[in-house]
């Protein structure tokens, strides 16, 4: 199930637009489970879901697979707009709360305390970060403690969308303020800062396309996902600066038409959902080609990557939601 907007907008690319979404993680109720995240990490692979129990109400749950599809441990979530990060020993999951659990086993051992509800998080060697997109603050957590360590506050109008840590440095993209008398999506460009972990100074500003809804970084490369324009910026970490021209997503819905972004990197690519596509852009070449695509009411609703290759969160048109290994280069697949 593809939350949105009546306009056919999702979820995030609404908040960013500032529009009233028609369906959220905190709204209607799916007919099966809505895969919400999908993360790899500490041999699995992550699964965040909301389905309806036999009474009506929502349950929230965060799943483990082995590489198989196994199913390793299931554990309840309170409710909430939920995104998950996993480094170490920790993974994270937003929420009305920032929950912290045992990457090992996937229980949840508590919440963060000083720390109120957050919509991203992110972790690596730069720490734990969470983002309020919001009221647009930017925690550091403390990850042995549970608690918060640091806070940034923008530095300007632009609005902060999403974060990730990488190459020695933590990242958000922004997009502009609104603007008296134009409509709500006409804001310009949007913007990836480049902070200093430690101080928590902004190092850098890099142009990138409009509404930046998803964004990977590596040690040698960063990869910025602008929803509007249905393009991919690519960023050369150590400096911050933009490499060659932004790289166009073939078919991608653009402008009012957009949907939300979704990224994943490997060795050799990143792959790029928005629900009825895959795109696959080669780390080296930086050509984008379609991958797969679905058959409706069929949708590809999440993408991560890890050692063992990159996975795909189907979801079915019965509700249920199933995991596919990405395709490898070739003619387009087709997913039903």
């Amino acid at each position: 199930m593809r939350l949105v907007n009546p306009r056919g907008v999702a979820v995030v690319l609404v908040a960013a637009l500032g529009l009233a979404p028609g369906g959220s993680a905190d709204g209607g109720c799916p007919s099966g489970d809505a895969l919400l995240d999908l993360r790899s990490g500490r041999n699995a692979l992550w699964e965040i879901t909301l389905a309806c129990s036999g009474s009506g109400k929502r349950v929230w749950a965060v799943r483990r697979h082995d590489q198989g599809g196994g199913v390793l441990s299931t554990e309840p979530l309170p409710g909430g707009n939920h995104r998950l990060a996993i480094a170490g020993p920790h993974a994270w999951v937003t929420g009305h709360r920032l929950l912290r659990l045992d990457s090992r086993t996937g229980r949840v051992l508590g919440a963060v305390t000083g720390l109120t509800a957050v919509d991203q998080v992110t972790a690596g060697d730069e720490g734990v970060w969470a983002l309020d997109t919001v009221r647009d603050r930017l925690w550091r957590i403390d990850a042995a403690r549970a608690r918060v360590s640091g806070r940034w506050t923008r530095p300007s109008p632009l609005r902060p969308l999403v974060v990730a840590v990488g190459a020695g440095a933590v990242w958000v993209t922004t997009w502009g303020a609104r603007r008296p008398g134009r409509p709500s999506w006409d804001r310009g460009p949007g913007w990836l800062l480049r902070i200093d972990p430690a101080s928590r100074r902004v190092m850098s500003r890099t142009r990138v396309g409009r509404v930046p809804t998803a964004l990977v970084m590596t040690a040698d490369i960063g990869w910025v996902a602008n929803a509007w324009d249905g393009t991919i910026t690519r960023i050369r970490p150590r400096i911050g600066r933009q490499v060659g021209p932004p790289i166009t997503l073939p078919g991608a819905q653009r402008g009012r038409r957009a949907r939300d972004l979704r990224m994943a990197a490997d060795k050799d690519a990143v792959w790029v959902v928005d629900g009825s596509t895959l795109w696959r852009v080669g780390a080296g070449t930086g050509r984008a080609t379609v991958a797969s695509r679905v058959c409706p009411p069929a949708s590809i609703e999440g993408v991560a990557s890890g050692p063992e290759g990159t996975w795909l969160g189907i979801q079915a048109p019965d509700g249920s939601v199933r995991l596919e290994t990405a395709p490898a280069p070739g003619p387009v697949r087709r997913i039903g």
